[in-house]
């Protein structure tokens, strides 16, 4: 029994092994032979990825060293919020988000990776983290806000009235963190950044 327990035991840990080799050989076949030699350093396109079942967080899909192009960003989240969210801060504000990145490791790497920054005058109106079929975006409202934030608070929708509630206040003021999955979530943030915007008009 114990002997082929270990059998059993043996072949699993081949099966894994061979999987794991097939899914690299596959890659580098895609990727060309160009790059075969040196596949560990390079970004495996995310198209390749779906085929062999394999799924990847953003931060494994492009690391510090491999920033990524608008249009990955967008393939990756793959929600057309995403569009509508650029194209409303761009219009409003002539703002261009500008590629950071971030090794934070708070919220099991929730926060880890490449991020995009929206600021007008200096100030930021707000940071995106993208996700897979989503994205978070994080709106820091500082003390001065708090209370034009707690008026806007009324027209919004339920989703947003639970987070800002739950988000304890600090001598800085508060820091909202939205999953953007509907169009009335994408509508609060774009509220919230309005409110940044103003914000930053009435300082100038």
């Amino acid at each position: 029994m114990i002997i082929k327990m270990a059998i059993r035991k043996k072949n699993r840990t081949k099966a894994g092994v061979n999987n794991a080799s097939a899914f690299f050989d596959f890659s580098k076949k895609a990727l060309g032979d160009k790059r075969k030699n040196d596949l560990s350093s390079k970004i495996i396109p995310i198209e390749i990825v779906e085929k062999v079942g394999v799924k990847m967080e953003w931060d494994q899909r492009f690391n510090e060293d491999q920033q990524p192009l608008d249009q990955e960003v967008s393939t990756f989240i793959a929600n057309p919020l995403w569009e509508k969210l650029i194209n409303s801060l761009q219009t409003t504000y002539q703002v261009e988000p500008k590629l950071a990145y971030s090794s934070c490791s708070m919220g099991n790497g929730y926060w880890k990776g490449w991020n995009l920054k929206f600021k007008k005058g200096g100030k930021s109106l707000c940071t995106v983290y993208p996700k897979a079929g989503y994205f978070t975006v994080l709106i820091s409202l500082n003390s001065q806000e708090l209370a034009d934030a707690e008026v806007l608070l009324q027209f919004c929708d339920d989703y947003t009235k639970r987070l800002y509630q739950t988000v304890a206040a600090s001598k800085l003021g508060k820091a909202l963190s939205f999953e953007v999955t509907n169009e009335k979530i994408l509508q609060d943030v774009l509220a919230f950044a309005d409110l940044r915007a103003g914000m930053a008009k009435k300082k100038n």
